[in-house]
């Protein structure tokens, strides 16, 4: 309990013993409340009580997680605003500190601004260990390339208040996507809730039948009365343990951090590396003399077991088909992996635009590229190198994928090198403009598909019932027939 205790005060939040006895008695008042709607007999009504009990604590920190992310995030998007209002007004980052500080809530983030003030009061201090004292408790991206900002002004001056604006509003759109996709997740949630508590009446016919059937005294009814049968208080059980079960893993999946970003796997750097370089067409060949080899032998295996035939015909199908599912499903990927990735780093490279030419601007923004980006920014540079004047480099950019909002940023970046400031400015107001329009349809993309996943869950507690169901209408059919034979044999 004391480790429990712990880890709840870990996260900032005193432990309430109120809470958790309030989410004991929810709990414990579903387990009641359905082992009498199943007529459990007493071993499985108490195993399933103390099963509600084991899953309390975690329900409880799971909550108190949801919270503490919520505020944590909250907090983050403050700080981000509140530093680029006040730069914006003075350009010193001490002082954007110092006044950003007074109007922070108290938690992790106002502790994590005070020590940062304090290593420039006392340490005098860089200002890159300063803020890093923020980033180090905060890992976000978009913190981080905050920070980078303040600093090169901070340290080399120039006209910042345009690129500062592209920041904020960067900020102020990602916390809008990211409290959407929260809600949603949120709402499917208390949907997961309800299938449980539907899928739990739906599925106790068996005990309406049995009451009816007492309270009439009708012997066909009587018959149909399964709930004392072992295996009917069996599947009972199994059936309610696995929706108490289903909706603690549910509890964890839902309080994942809110600021965590995008990290890249071998995963996704194999998909890409397939997407580039793998000859699905040969492999396709080297697979036809297998699938000859498997469907003639099913063919004559099928004379003494006629599915054979089909089967094999299906293996070898699958067995031709198999490179190009692997190339197609890597792509597929990948495409959706660079979309987020390119506009990812064009913010990055929008603002090195305020204070570089662009293939100086690409240079300076390789070492923050999202890692899956990274070669073929290498290979960019390389090729303007080769061809100071063209547009060949910027128009084939990530070429091998087609991605059209990527050649169509590309040319227009390209464009800027012979353009006047003025023009410059307005370009390059197009090019943000365009950029928060593919940056929203790619994290609407991607939040669309983890909903549709975690929708896909709400269908657990149904398949549950369905299993309750089917089981229930086979023993109903076993007693039924069993009740009309001693039926028989009486008369």
């Amino acid at each position: 309990m004391n480790k429990f205790i712990a880890k709840i005060e870990s996260l900032g939040y005193t432990f309430s013993p109120g809470t958790l006895i309030l989410i004991a008695v929810i709990v414990e008042a579903f387990t009641v409340g359905v082992s009498f709607l199943y007529l459990l007999h007493l071993p499985f009504a108490i195993a399933l009580m103390v099963l509600g009990i084991l899953v309390v604590p975690s329900v409880y920190y799971s909550r108190t997680r949801y919270k503490y992310e919520e505020n944590r995030f909250s907090a983050l998007c403050t700080y981000m605003e509140q530093m680029c209002y006040s730069f914006q007004t003075m350009p010193k980052i001490y002082n954007a500190l110092k006044e950003t500080y007074t109007i922070l809530p108290s938690g992790e983030m106002k502790a994590a601004v005070s020590a940062a003030i304090k290593y420039f009061e006392v340490e005098n201090g860089t200002y890159a260990d300063a803020l890093n004292i923020i980033e180090s408790r905060f890992l976000c991206k978009k913190l981080a390339k905050l920070h980078r900002f303040f600093i090169k002004i901070e340290e080399e001056g120039g006209d910042y208040k345009y690129a500062l604006g592209l920041l904020l509003t960067d900020i102020l759109k990602w916390r809008e996507r990211v409290q959407l996709y929260q809600q949603e997740k949120k709402t499917l949630k208390v949907a997961y809730v309800l299938a449980i508590i539907f899928s739990s009446i739906a599925c106790a016919f068996a005990t309406l039948l049995a009451v009816v059937g007492k309270k009439e005294g009708d012997l066909l009814t009587t018959f149909l009365d399964i709930t004392g049968v072992p295996v009917y208080q069996m599947i009972a059980f199994v059936f309610i343990a696995a929706c108490i079960i289903s909706f603690y893993f549910i509890e964890k999946r839902y309080t994942n951090s809110w600021i965590e970003d995008k990290k890249y796997t071998k995963y996704e750097l194999i998909d890409y590396d397939i997407s580039i370089n793998y000859d699905y067409i040969s492999d396709t060949r080297k697979m036809l003399i297998p699938a000859v080899v498997i469907a003639g032998g099913s063919v004559i295996l099928s004379l003494l077991f006629t599915p054979l035939c089909l089967i094999g015909l299906i293996l070898a199908i699958l067995l031709i088909a198999t490179p190009r599912i692997k190339y197609q499903g890597a792509r597929q990927r990948t495409v959706s992996e660079l979309k987020a990735a390119f506009s990812e780093w064009l913010v990055d490279l929008e603002l090195n635009l305020q204070f570089y030419n662009n293939h100086k601007a690409i240079e300076k923004s390789l070492d923050s590229a999202p890692e899956i980006l990274k070669k073929p920014i290498k290979q960019l540079i390389l090729d303007i190198n080769d061809n100071l004047s063209g547009i060949e480099p910027f128009n084939n950019f990530l070429g091998e994928f087609d991605i059209e909002e990527v050649r169509s940023s590309m040319r227009m970046v390209y464009s800027m090198k012979d353009l006047n400031s003025e023009n410059t400015s307005e370009l390059l107001s197009t090019i943000v403009d365009r950029n928060y329009v593919l940056m929203d349809q790619t994290e609407a993309e991607k939040n669309k598909t983890k909903i549709s996943n975690l929708k896909m869950l709400i269908l657990t507690p149904a398949g549950f019932g369905i299993f309750k169901l089917s089981a229930d209408l086979m023993i109903f059919a076993a007693t039924f027939f069993n009740g009309m034979s001693d039926v028989s044999q009486f008369m």
